[in-house]
């Protein structure tokens, strides 16, 4: 086992692992390089990320003993050097809290229920290891990784152990134990049960057990390194298990401000969560809205009123639904208190489309709401350079819709970052769904272009044919909003592109689609001037709008961080409407669907 270092001891660790991070931020050429173990994070993020931290648990100890944590307003930098000058004076903050309460002093602390104290000491030890960890994610992002301090490791190990573990709740897999052994000769033994995980004395048989130095340990259990960073032994699985268990979310500062809403996850751990949803009788509504109901979620949908969802669902009838015009009630600058009346635990705003109406929201929500989730669009995107397009790698947006929904995101980030209303952005590509018509092989809504497709007709198509556009089905949208806030501490701050695995170009959507028919594609390139000519005006910006853009996205960090799976490739979802279309007498085809 090992020994937690005196709390004198513990307070000058703090400034050490501190000051390590902020040398190597210091140091790089560039702040905005990728942090590599953070990987939506660059380096001025992951500073100021230690210096929220560090501010609220300064406040947090200077408080003492409390049912809720402390709320702080956010810190605005102004540029590298101003940031770690800030982070700095934050850690001071620190430590000069925790040295005028002493080490046995009450305090807020997340980690209520794991038999750690919730005292200053406690909050002493698990910030020198906060500390630590981020100050090897700064040194491995500018090349000059350096272990972790044994002293820090071996009490950091125990101390993961003791945090992380005790408050994960029951292991969710088949009870087994797991040896930790750290080469300087101490060893941990894990119980994992059905009542969580334990600390287990004595000698018992293990199912597996890793052995390496103890700042591998320590960094492999915080991710930092790969399982095969150590030697393992017995059931792979198990360890694998394991490391991916915890949620580390938890293990920082709440990146909400404070209230009920912040107690450790916000209820997003599987528990009953209020959720209102503006807008959730449209196109994603109509999909999320059931699927929070069948995930036992308290639902609320605000919407002007004048239509039902697309698609009927006995969900529906557990719903509140609450009238209300917002572009009337945002002039009058009371939409925001109708949402924070409603007292959600989680906002879902799917109907927001300039900077002035997210920004007067997000400043009547923060502090009273765990989490706001805002729908963006992939056109917070210009046309493409290089595909595939991912959340950071597009080109500037052009169009004011585009605009303000990049503004929007952009706003919703720094808000987090800055220690302020927790929230996530989520941008779809162009949403497909039953009720309503798919953006068609021209880039347009025109129902004419089914008609000429299904009659094996000449089809006119402006530029070349290999313009991309990316769709998606509308319940694929909806997985991503949900799976957004099951995984709120993941999805805090961020944003995220969600559509289809592939896109289609006008070329082969028009030959899959004739193809529904029975028909071949026949094409005939023209110059965009002619199409102007051969449709309205309507039809022809929508197609310019949606063609000149091009654009086809990468759905990684979706996948990896939220566990997103579109089920729907764009032509399978594209059909679903078509057929619902020509089945309700809403379309008008030549020949009828062979599929």
């Amino acid at each position: 086992m090992s020994r937690t270092p005196a709390f004198e001891d513990l307070l000058v660790l703090i400034e050490d692992r501190s000051a390590a991070l902020r040398a190597a931020v210091a140091a790089a050429p560039d702040p905005d390089v990728r942090v590599s173990s953070c990987p939506d994070w660059s380096l001025r993020d992951l500073v100021r990320h230690l210096m929220n931290v560090h501010r609220f648990w300064a406040a947090a100890v200077a408080a003492g003993p409390s049912d809720e944590p402390p709320v702080l307003a956010p810190v605005a930098d102004t540029g590298q050097a101003d940031l770690v000058g800030l982070s700095a004076a934050a850690t001071e903050e620190l430590v000069g809290a925790l040295r005028a309460a002493g080490p046995t002093s009450g305090c807020w602390t997340w980690w209520a229920g794991s038999g750690v104290p919730m005292t200053s000491g406690a909050v002493a030890r698990h910030q020198v290891h906060e500390a630590a960890v981020h100050a090897f994610d700064a040194q491995l992002a500018t090349g000059t990784p350096q272990p972790v301090p044994e002293v820090v490791a071996l009490d950091g190990t125990a101390a993961f152990l003791d945090v992380a573990h005790g408050t994960a709740g029951p292991w969710p897999r088949r009870p087994a134990r797991v040896g930790l052994h750290a080469a300087e000769g101490a060893s941990w033994l894990i119980e994992l049960t059905g009542s969580g995980a334990r600390g287990a004395g004595g000698s018992h048989r293990t199912d597996a057990d890793l052995y390496g130095p103890a700042s591998d340990l320590l960094l492999t259990l915080h991710r930092r390194l790969p399982l095969d960073s150590l030697r393992s032994e017995g059931d792979r699985a198990v360890l694998e298990n394991l490391l991916s268990w915890p949620d580390l979310g938890q293990t920082d500062v709440p990146r909400g401000n404070g209230g009920a809403t912040e107690q450790r996850n916000s209820r997003a751990d599987g528990k009953r969560m209020r959720v209102v949803v503006i807008g959730g009788s449209g196109h994603i509504g109509t999909f999320l809205v059931p699927r929070l109901v069948r995930a036992g979620h308290e639902v609320i949908n605000i919407s002007r009123g004048t239509r039902s969802a697309y698609v009927g669902a006995p969900e529906w009838e557990q719903v509140r639904q609450v009238v209300a015009d917002r572009q009337q009630e945002d002039s009058a600058g009371t939409f925001g208190a109708r949402v924070a009346g409603l007292a959600p635990d989680v906002v879902v705003d799917l109907v927001c489309f300039t900077l002035e109406s997210a920004t007067a929201l997000v400043e009547r929500l923060r502090g009273e709401v765990g989490h706001l989730l805002h729908c963006g669009t992939v056109w917070r995107h210009g046309p493409s350079h290089k595909l595939p397009i991912s959340e950071s790698t597009g080109t500037p947006p052009v169009g004011e819709y585009g605009v303000q929904k990049d503004r929007i995101a952009r706003m919703l980030k720094e808000e987090t970052a800055s220690g302020g209303l927790v929230t996530t952005s989520l941008h779809p590509g162009h949403i497909v769904g039953p009720g309503w018509h798919p953006i068609g092989p021209l880039g347009n809504l025109d129902p004419a272009v089914w008609s000429t497709l299904s009659a094996g007709k000449p089809l006119p198509i402006p530029g070349s044919g290999v313009e991309s556009m990316h769709h998606v089905h509308a319940d694929d949208v909806a997985q991503g909003f949900e799976q957004a806030i099951e995984r709120r501490d993941a999805a805090a701050g961020e944003d995220f592109t969600v559509v289809a695995p592939t896109a289609l170009n006008v070329r082969g959507y028009a030959h899959i689609a004739a193809g529904w028919f029975g028909q071949s594609a026949t094409l005939e390139p023209v110059s965009w001037e002619r199409f102007r000519e051969g449709t309205s005006p309507e039809h022809a910006e929508a197609s310019w709008e949606h063609l000149h853009r091009s654009q086809c996205f990468s759905i990684e960090k979706a996948r990896t961080v939220l566990g997103y799976a579109p089920r729907y490739e764009p032509e399978d979802a594209v059909l679903e409407s078509v057929r619902g279309l020509i089945e309700r007498g809403e379309l008008e085809v030549a020949h009828p669907l062979v599929l």
